[in-house]
């Protein structure tokens, strides 16, 4: 998945696995400009 954010024109893909790895997860938060709680409050 590819996903677009207009606010920050920021695009970031996302794989669609059951389970992501680690260091996946930490590059798709780095990518995307999220701490570990931005991403934790997505979540919710």
């Amino acid at each position: 998945m590819v996903y677009y954010h207009p606010k920050t024109n920021r695009t970031v893909v996302v794989p669609k696995h059951k389970e992501i790895l680690p260091g996946t997860l930490r590059e798709i938060m780095r990518e995307a400009d999220l701490t570990r709680d931005e991403f934790r409050r997505l979540l919710d």
